[in-house]
């Protein structure tokens, strides 16, 4: 016990709903995540569950004018930090269902190909890599305790995953935890076959993207795709501990190995009429 007890958090006021919700959503995003910002750490308030909708709706599909969702990299980036500050400080996001997370995941191949090759735009692979970002935080997040508890030993040790962690949906869906683990080495795979280029070869004078983009908004590209790549990383880790957990197998057995090999090479087989490398 602390000298002076700790004060338990307390909802936010619905006077202050709308007017966070309203600053994050505007010309000035930044006042809105400051003062989101503000009122946890130095008020003690947490955001309600509608507000949390709201910073979740935002990294699935953007911010909305009238209905119409556009690309803002800086109102992406302060919600992806308010999120990650909410979340370490054991604020719950969720239950995100199963086709949110496909969603999520789906945006590395489904946002903003304008460009020839089927190149996304820089805006578009920031709001992707906002979105990826958020997401290993959070199941980075949802599956400490589980992984402290569990340590070097494989197999459950009596540990369950909370109702609405994303480590619950996935063992619970249909296909079962493999499913799901060959489900994010597709999109793994499918996000290096569309923007690996970026990484590979960023100032390529053959890249379609080098008559089309400057020199600064290729460097965009590039930074932004080793965000998305370095979260599919984590995220494919994380899930693959998840599946070694449960099907009682120690981290370094070839069989989860074998199915991240063989899914990511046949997607890569498969989608090979659009590599650029």
């Amino acid at each position: 016990m602390t000298e002076k007890a700790q004060k338990l958090p307390k909802m936010l006021h619905s006077s202050l709903l709308n007017s966070l919700g309203r600053a994050l959503n505007s010309t000035e995003p930044h006042v809105g995540a400051d003062l989101l910002t503000h009122m946890f750490v130095v008020h003690n308030k947490v955001p309600t569950d509608s507000l949390k909708e709201g910073l979740l709706d935002l990294l699935k599909h953007g911010p909305k004018c009238e209905g119409t969702a556009f690309y803002d990299p800086n109102r992406m980036e302060l919600a992806t930090r308010c999120t990650q500050k909410l979340i370490s400080s054991d604020q719950s996001f969720g239950p995100i269902s199963w086709h949110g997370l496909e969603l999520l995941l789906s945006m590395s191949i489904n946002e903003g190909a304008i460009l020839p090759s089927n190149l996304s735009t820089p805006d578009a692979l920031s709001k992707t890599s906002c979105a990826l970002q958020f997401l290993s935080h959070l199941l980075s997040h949802q599956l400490k305790d589980v992984m402290k508890s569990a340590g070097d030993l494989p197999g459950r040790s009596g540990n369950t995953y909370d109702s609405g962690s994303i480590a619950n949906g996935l063992v619970r869906q249909s296909s079962g935890v493999r499913g799901a683990l060959k489900m994010v080495t597709m999109f793994n795979a499918k996000c290096w076959i569309r923007h690996g280029q970026w990484v590979l070869n960023p100032f390529d004078s053959s890249s379609p993207g080098d008559l089309y983009l400057t020199r600064d908004l290729r460097n965009r590209c590039r930074a932004e795709t080793n965000r998305c790549l370095e979260s599919f990383g984590v995220i494919t880790s994380l899930v693959a501990w998840i599946f070694c957990y449960e099907e009682g197998i120690a981290l370094d057995d070839d069989r989860c190995a074998f199915i991240i090999r063989d899914k990511f090479l046949k997607q890569l087989e498969q989608d090979k009429k659009e590599l650029q490398i």
